[in-house]
């Protein structure tokens, strides 16, 4: 890296720890993360009136423990002027560690001797310790044993809703209506209501939600819109639109010298390539069996002939010309090791709408499911146990929401001066609106501050509902009317500027 960009990524990370603002921060791996984490952390507790103004949460006990160790161990290097061989963000860390220090022996916190006065912990973490502070808020009991895999509860909760299909009343009919769709298979109904008592962070929100709002199957067509939308505009990115004009020029021609009605006939009015509209799938489907051999093949074709709409040369003029032409584009797409699969992605595109038995499903599922959450909740209750999400679950209803805070949450309020949340983009939709209600009623210039890092590109919790595109949301929006400076670290430290350049 050139003096003058160590210079530019000096300058943020200097500007990334000022207490005054929010920010979150692009980490690729080898940034210095933990390292600016760490920074901040120090800055602001030279800041505050307590160190438990500051909360820290990561993702993993790993990471909390790293990072609480990075923090205390600066703390003890604080007693100790700087080596002289020190490096420059070595300096940056022992110089703010020494103004926490001072803050804290002024304060009389005793860091040195008594480190759980520093909140940093798991999300998880965070959740047990707010639904802990109000259990009847929350609804769980203060002796209940949180439990890391409750598959075994989910598959009990999921029979006991299906044994209802005997029983008489609402829930029995509308299992009735699910079994049918599943061809009146019990087991299979069960095993599909056990998945998703897993996810129930994701739905059961969204089940419950008032009815002033998009209906399900709205939602879901415009996901589907949505989703499709966004994958046409990345193969039109792919396949580059200047470098597919010779093509069409020859599907024109083909057109108008074959039959009316011939296989070319969806793209002959085309003078390039379609929009990515969903209104043009069928277009590009078109476009991808023209290109591509039949199904389940995913191979570029070598040559064409009458089922693609190019007459043998027997069949009249011109005809092994616009052959020969097609095989040469074919052999020069062929050179772009994407090309394929971009046409590939094309046959698997989803419906732009689900279809009346796939609503049918849904719509009997979504009926369904709230049934078996609460048959899953008074199974947690007899057991006197909780999975994760239940916890989270519980965590939010301990703070009420923003029109009613509960007593905690205005506790909380005054209590919480600064937010750093780490790996950011494993945030699930759940995890996100927790925090949304932890800095609700947050003002510009009040002193408090939000701080978020993280990489889009390592996200690696999806098993647990994480979310990249809510990092990017934040980035753009912010967080619970919270508005962050969106910066991105551009030094690497584990690797060669080779290395880097090659991994991109």
């Amino acid at each position: 890296m050139t003096t003058d960009a160590v210079r530019v990524d000096l300058e943020l990370r200097r500007r990334a720890v000022d207490p005054e603002r929010s920010f979150i921060v692009q980490a690729p791996a080898g940034s210095g993360k933990t390292t600016l984490l760490t920074l901040r952390y120090l800055r602001l507790l030279a800041t505050v009136d307590c160190p438990e103004q500051i909360v820290a949460i990561t993702f993993t006990r790993k990471a909390a423990a790293e990072m609480r160790h990075r923090i205390l161990a600066a703390l003890a290097g604080a007693a100790e002027p700087p080596l002289a061989t020190a490096k420059p963000h070595e300096q940056e860390i022992h110089r703010h560690a020494s103004a926490a220090l001072v803050r804290s022996r002024e304060r009389d916190w005793g860091l040195e001797h008594n480190p759980a006065r520093l909140h940093v912990q798991t999300i998880d973490g965070l959740n047990h310790w707010l639904a802990r502070r109000l259990p009847l808020a929350a609804r769980i009991g203060t002796s209940a044993v949180l439990i890391d895999n409750a598959r075994p509860l989910y598959a009990e909760a999921a029979r006991r809703t299906v044994a209802q299909l005997d029983a008489d009343g609402p829930v029995a009919a509308l299992l009735e209506r699910l079994a049918r769709a599943l061809n009146h298979e019990p087991q299979l109904l069960a095993r599909l209501i056990e998945g998703m008592l897993g996810a129930r962070e994701l739905w059961l929100p969204k089940l419950l939600a008032p009815g002033d709002g998009p209906t399900l199957r709205t939602s879901i067509d415009r996901l589907l819109e949505s989703a499709i939308e966004t994958e046409l505009v990345r193969v039109n990115e792919i396949i580059a639109p200047a470098a597919m004009q010779p093509l069409f020029g020859l599907i024109r021609e083909v057109a108008a010298a074959g039959p009316a009605d011939g296989p070319l006939a969806a793209l002959a009015g085309l003078d390039g390539l379609p929009p990515p509209a969903v209104a043009a799938v069928s277009q590009w489907r078109a476009l991808a069996d023209l290109l591509l051999k039949a199904p389940p093949s995913v191979e570029l074709r070598k040559t064409v002939d009458r089922k693609q709409g190019f007459l043998a040369a027997s069949e009249g003029a011109g005809w092994a010309a616009r052959k020969k032409h097609m095989k040469e584009l074919l052999a020069a797409f062929a050179e772009r090791s994407d090309f394929a699969a971009a046409m590939a992605e094309l046959r698997r595109l989803p419906p732009p709408a689900l279809t009346g038995r796939q609503w049918e499903r849904i719509d009997a599922l979504s009926a369904v499911l709230p049934h078996a959450a609460a048959e899953l909740l008074a199974l947690f209750s007899e057991r006197g146990t909780l999975d994760h999400p239940a916890v989270a679950a519980a965590a939010r209803a301990a703070l009420g929401d923003e029109s009613s805070p509960t007593e905690l949450a205005l506790a909380l309020d005054y209590r919480i001066r600064h937010l750093l949340v780490d790996e950011y983009q494993d945030t699930s939709p759940s995890q996100e609106r927790l925090l949304e209600l932890l800095v609700a009623g947050w003002q510009p210039g009040d002193g408090r501050s939000l701080f978020c890092v993280g990489d889009p590109m390592q996200s690696i919790y999806a098993f647990r509902e994480a979310d990249v595109t809510l990092f990017l949301q934040a980035q753009r929006q912010g967080i619970g009317g919270v508005q962050l400076a969106p910066e991105l670290l551009g030094q690497n430290f584990r690797s060669s500027a080779a290395i880097v350049r090659w991994v991109n």
